[in-house]
């Protein structure tokens, strides 16, 4: 009964980020975009993806990837990611439009926290060319 020893509770946090993407369905290749929303602080990296389907210039099918997209969020708040093109890929989906291909991008955003646990989330958006 005289040991004074202190108890301490060690927490360790295994629980990813909740977040959630939000954007218009239908946007601009120029300008790609989508809202994050995350239940608690953390990195944010993003990259867009488009399958082009084979074409005049292309000789096979090819998927063509955006920039990385980074950012970060703090619990409970939303943050905007804007996803680039490089010039020749972006050249190749607008010659896809314009050739009245019909065109999605597949936006994978992972959100990590603190303590390093990592959530992807994902959202399809339809390309068009304005």
């Amino acid at each position: 009964m005289g040991s004074d020893q202190s108890v301490q509770a060690t927490f360790k946090d295994t629980t990813p980020p909740g977040e959630q993407l939000n954007g218009k369905g239908t946007q601009d290749v120029d300008k790609l975009k989508l809202t994050i929303t995350s239940n608690e602080q953390a990195t944010l990296a993003g990259q867009a993806s488009v399958a082009l389907p084979k074409s005049g210039k292309l000789a096979k099918a090819k998927v063509v990837k955006s920039k990385i997209a980074r950012g970060s969020v703090g619990a409970n708040q939303r943050t905007v990611l804007r996803f680039k093109y490089a010039k020749k890929p972006l050249k190749l989906i607008k010659n896809a439009l314009y050739a009245h291909k019909k065109l999605k991008a597949k936006i994978v955003v992972t959100a990590t926290d603190t303590a390093g646990n990592a959530a992807p989330a994902s959202k399809s958006v339809k390309l068009i060319d304005k």
